[in-house]
Parts: structure tokens; sequence; C-alpha cells
């Protein structure tokens, strides 16, 4: 299935109510090709007029995030979880959700991307459920995972706050845009990737792949090696990402 068919799916949908109110289901845009596949919640009333996505208010502080952290966005597929406006920015229904969500899914395998980055609560619950992630029961514990990469043992999660939270919420910016930040750093891997021992250490199968995923080729800036390397600060092989010193891989 490639990108034209299953914009041609999405265009002629008729699945549920939203069918009804809309002006124009949104297709993808971006890059298929891209590492990042960014998934937002629906189309707003802009959106759903111009037949674009990223037009409206929640855009334009998109724009300036991505404008902000210099994000490469060559490197970007750009999805919704539903497809069609919600009438009056009310919250989607679990139908909806179901009857839409089968896009995304193909999505996902066409693009095949190597990070997922869900912006909001209803986005990063589908994609935490659905790749089996622990997902909070209260809604208000999840926004302690925004910023919090994850593996999911095919790709990296990444979910961050809507930038329509910032519309809503203005105090919320600079929290929100230093979790943005993170992008940046994962559009490279780690300058010492491919000589650090942990990628011996799990191509030899001692230590889980989450570890190199996470770190390595993840967030970096948070290893613990990485920092002690950059200040010149002895380290043994032995040193886990996180810090935590595990005396079994002495012997590996």
């Amino acid at each position: 299935m490639n990108r034209q068919n299953i914009c041609s799916q999405i265009k002629n949908c008729h699945k549920c109510e939203l069918a009804i109110s809309r002006n124009n289901a949104i297709c993808p845009e971006g890059n298929p090709k891209g590492r990042f596949l960014i998934v937002a919640q629906a189309p707003g009333e802009q959106e759903d007029k111009a037949d674009s996505m990223f037009v409206g208010p929640s855009g334009t502080v998109l724009r300036q995030i991505i404008t902000e952290h210099r994000l490469n966005t060559k490197n970007y597929y750009w999805t919704n979880l539903l497809k069609c406006n919600l009438p009056h920015n009310r919250k989607p229904k679990q139908r909806e959700i179901d009857a839409c969500s089968e896009f995304l899914l193909q999505e996902i395998e066409e693009v095949k991307p190597e990070i997922i980055v869900p912006l909001g609560f209803y986005a990063s619950r589908f994609i935490f459920s659905q790749f089996h992630l622990d997902f909070p029961v209260e809604k208000a514990e999840f926004y302690k995972n925004f910023g919090e990469l994850q593996w999911t043992g095919k790709f990296k999660v990444l979910p961050l706050a809507h930038p329509a939270s910032i519309l809503h919420r203005p105090e919320l910016k600079e929290n929100i845009s230093e979790k943005y930040a993170i992008l940046k750093t994962l559009e490279t891997y780690c300058c010492w990737h491919r000589s650090c021992p942990m990628k011996k250490f799990t191509e030899k199968g001692i230590i889980d792949p989450s570890w190199r995923q996470l770190y390595c080729l993840g967030n970096w800036q948070n290893c613990v090696r990485f920092q002690m390397e950059s200040r010149g600060q002895p380290h043994p092989d032995w040193m886990l990402p996180d810090g935590t010193l595990m005396e079994y891989l002495k012997q590996c």
C-alpha cells in the first residue's frame, strides 16, 4: 500500500460521522522515507478548509518551535490520528479512533519510521497501547511521559505535548519547547556510537538492545558515558549509559 493509495482511501472514507461534517479529509504530508513520523490528533478548522496540515494556530506554534530548534524537516513525515476535523474542537470518540486508526497503521507499515512522535494525549495513548508500551491509567499522570524516549523493539517513540497546549497555557511554552529540543538530538546519533562498548555488548546479546537504541542511537545527551567522555573523565567499559556499573560486563 503506497502513499497515494492511502491518501485515496482517506479522501473517500465514510466510516464515521465525521465524514458528514468535514470539508476535507486530510492526507499525510512530508517525506515518506523520513526517519521521523509525527502524529498529531486531528486537523483543525483551518486545516479542514485549506486541505493541508498545520496551517492553523497550532501549526503556527509548531513552525515556531521547528525554527527555534532548527529541525531538519526533510527527515519528517506528518500525519494525524484522525484525518477529519473534530467539530467545535471536541475530544475524539473511541469509535472514531477505531475507524480511522487503520490508516495510521498503514502509514507506519509504509514509512517504517525509526522514531514515531505522537503529539498530545490521544495520539500518544493510541501508539502506546498499539505497541504494548506502559500507559498510565490516569490522564494527568501521562503528561510526565512527554519527552521520555521509549523503545518498542522495532522503533523508538517520543511522546510530546501537542503545540495547541501552548495556545491554551502560554506559561508552558518554555517547558514544552525544551522537550521538542530532543528531536534535534535524535536527528543524529552519538558521535561515539560505533566505538562505544555498548555496541559490542548489544551485538553479542549481552545487554538488552534498548540500551543502545535509547542512548547511543537515541537521546545520547542523557547518556552518562557521553557526558563523562565529553568532559574527558575516565569511565569503565562496564558502565551502562545511565551510569550503572555492571560487574558482570568486566568479563565480556
